[in-house]
C-alpha cells in the first residue's frame, strides 16, 4: 500500500500523469480493497498512509469524498453487486436472502423485491395484506383478512395471484423481478467502477462493449488495460488487477441483460424490464442511492457522485 501511495504522487507530480481527483479515487479504492484482504491487520490504512487529497485548486472541480465516505457508499452497493449477480446468474429460488451489512436482505417477486429489516417496520412494506416481507412468504388467508376490510372471496383471488407470481418467478429465469434485481446489481457495480477508474458519469455513460476485447499490463504497477473495438474504434480504460474479478462478473451480468443479444454499450439502460440500445439514463449513481433509501435503508445517503 505504501509503494502505492506512493506511485500515485509520482503520477500526480508527472506532466503526464493523472490528477489528483483520479489519484484519491484509486487510492480509497485500494484502501477498502485492504479492509476487505487484511481484516485483522493492525494498520490503520486510512492514518498510516500518506493520502492523497484533491485541491481545490486543480482544474477538476468536483469535491472529492472522504476515505470514509467513500467507504459507506460503495460498501453497500459490494454486498448488492455479489448477492444480486449471484442470485440471477445462478438462477436461485424466491424467497432468497443475501448478506447485506450486518443483516441480510429478503429477495421476493413482490412490489418491494428487495427488503431488509431497516423497512419491514414501515407501514406500507410491514403491513402489506398478501406478502409477508419479514418471513419471506405470502400471508395466509387468515392473516390477509386480519390486515384488510375487503371481502374474503377478493382476498382469496389477489393472494392466490401473489402465489401465482411466486410460482412463475421461480419457472421464469427472466421474469421481470430477477432483471429488476439484476438491473439494481448492474447499478452496485457502477459505483465501483467509477471509483476504480476515476471516470466521470458523462463518458461513463457513452462507453461503447463488444466481446472482442484484450487484457494488457499497464505501465502503472498494480494495473491493467481493458481494450477492446466496437464501432470501429478502439477504446481502452485502467483498471486496478484486483478488480478484473470483479469486472469479468459484470460481463457476465451484462450478458445476463442483454439476453445473449449484441449491445452497443458498456453498461445496459434497462427500461420496461428490456435492453434498450441506447445509453444509461444520466444522475444513475443518484438514483441509485434512491433505490437503497426505498427498499434496503431509510437513512442511507450516499454519493451523488463518486
Amino acid at each position: 500500500m505504501d509503494e502505492f501511495s506512493i506511485h500515485l504522487q509520482l503520477q500526480v507530480r508527472s506532466p503526464e500523469g493523472i490528477g489528483t481527483f483520479t489519484a484519491n479515487r484509486l487510492q480509497s479504492q485500494a484502501i477498502k480493497s485492504a479492509y476487505i484482504f487484511f481484516p485483522g491487520s493492525p494498520l490503520n490504512f486510512l492514518t498510516d498512509l500518506p493520502i492523497i487529497s484533491h485541491s481545490s485548486l486543480n482544474k477538476e472541480t468536483t469535491e472529492t469524498p472522504s476515505m470514509g465516505e467513500m467507504t459507506d457508499h460503495l460498501t453497500p452497493y459490494r454486498y448488492l453487486f455479489e448477492g444480486l449477480t449471484d442470485f440471477v446468474l445462478k438462477g436461485r429460488a424466491f424467497p432468497y436472502r443475501i448478506p447485506y451489512m450486518d443483516t441480510e436482505a429478503t429477495l421476493l417477486p413482490a412490489e418491494y423485491a428487495i427488503t431488509t429489516p431497516a423497512v419491514h417496520h414501515t407501514a406500507k412494506v410491514g403491513n402489506h395484506n398478501f406478502w409477508n416481507y419479514r418471513d419471506g412468504r405470502v400471508n395466509s388467508l387468515e392473516e390477509c383478512k386480519t390486515r384488510s376490510s375487503q371481502t374474503e372471496r377478493h382476498l382469496n383471488r389477489q393472494r392466490h395471484e401473489a402465489l401465482r407470481e411466486l410460482e412463475d418467478a421461480n419457472f421464469n429465469l427472466r421474469h421481470r423481478k430477477r432483471i429488476w434485481l439484476a438491473a439494481l446489481a448492474q447499478d452496485a457495480f457502477i459505483s465501483h467502477f467509477v471509483a476504480n477508474t476515476g471516470i466521470n458519469e458523462a463518458p461513463l455513460r457513452e462507453l461503447v462493449w463488444s466481446n472482442d476485447y484484450t487484457v494488457e499490463n499497464s505501465d502503472n504497477a498494480g494495473f491493467i488495460v481493458i481494450k477492446q473495438r466496437a464501432g470501429g474504434m478502439e477504446q481502452y480504460f485502467e483498471i486496478q488487477k484486483v478488480f478484473l474479478k470483479d469486472f469479468k462478473k459484470f460481463l457476465e451480468l451484462r450478458e445476463y441483460l442483454t439476453n445473449g443479444l449484441p449491445h452497443p454499450y458498456l453498461f445496459i439502460n434497462i427500461t420496461k424490464d428490456a435492453a434498450k440500445p441506447t445509453p444509461i439514463k444520466s444522475s444513475c449513481i443518484h438514483f441509485a442511492n434512491g433505490k437503497i433509501r426505498s427498499f434496503l435503508e431509510p437513512e442511507f445517503s450516499g454519493l451523488g457522485k463518486v
